[in-house]
């Protein structure tokens, strides 16, 4: 691993490792806001990609994160939770069908009803959990990486991969050469990577160790 490998590693495992475990602690405010930054949006996006309006998925991240207030200092490993990947993935399945209970509090209909024992099943969010779970990961990285680089380097980047424009088009609109543009993009997108790789491994450690420790 390269030496940036291994500070990036070492950044994300001294200072985030016990993220889980702090949150024990509800009046910790500054590790459940660092919570939050990393799971509000998951949240949401599910929520909206299961059918609820951006009102309702707005709802469905409040009283997630309140359930998990309640449940987190005292919730213990009984060895058939699971992670708490899935322990969240629950959480949300289970908010998203009480929307869907309010929005349709007398509708009796055949549809109405196919809709919500269709959430209510094992995995009712399974197909997107996944998608989205992987997608966070990455908007994470690609957030640590913008705070890190230099700002210019992750324009030529964003555009290049965000806006999908052409090396060419991106040197012309910033007036720089097509060369700078192709060294800015293979030096964000390889910090992007570690930071990845990074996160991803702080969450297999952090949430193996909080279930021993905690679950």
């Amino acid at each position: 691993m390269s030496v940036v490998g291994e500070s990036l590693n070492e950044e994300f495992m001294g200072t985030r490792a016990t993220l889980l475990s702090r949150l024990k602690d509800v009046g910790d405010h500054r590790s459940w806001e660092e919570f939050y930054g990393l799971y509000h949006r998951l949240i949401r996006n599910i929520a909206r990609k299961s059918g609820m309006s951006a009102e309702e998925s707005q709802e469905i991240v409040q009283e997630v994160f309140m359930d998990l207030a309640r449940k987190l200092p005292e919730f213990k490993y009984n060895g058939k939770t699971g992670s708490f990947k899935k322990f969240l993935k629950n959480l949300v399945g289970w908010r998203v069908v009480d929307q869907l209970r309010k929005r349709k509090p007398y509708d009796c209909s055949p549809e109405a009803q196919q809709e919500i024992d269709r959430m209510a099943s094992p995995d009712p969010i399974q197909e997107i959990w996944e998608t989205e779970w992987g997608r966070n990961l990455l908007d994470a990285a690609m957030e640590k990486t913008r705070e890190k680089v230099d700002p210019r380097n992750y324009q030529i980047f964003d555009l290049a991969t965000t806006h999908g424009m052409r090396s060419t088009e991106i040197s012309k609109l910033l007036r720089i050469s097509v060369a700078r543009v192709y060294v800015a993009r293979h030096r964000v997108a390889l910090k992007v990577k570690l930071e990845l790789r990074a996160l991803r491994g702080r969450f297999e450690s952090e949430l193996t160790q909080f279930q021993k420790e905690s679950f």
